[in-house]
């Protein structure tokens, strides 16, 4: 299913998209500052893309 057709409401899907992505970042910098090897082994398993 495509993530851009789950919402049945219309709104700017690049600006949710870009929100989205800038919350990953924090979360990432958050983890990063607190448990760099954890964060190391989440990009070894693909989880951080």
């Amino acid at each position: 299913m495509n993530k851009n057709e789950d919402f049945s409401f219309p709104l700017n899907k690049e600006l949710l998209f870009t929100q989205i992505q800038r919350s990953n970042q924090e979360i990432m910098q958050i983890i990063r500052s607190q448990h760099g090897d954890v964060l190391l082994d989440l990009e070894g398993m693909g989880l951080n893309r």
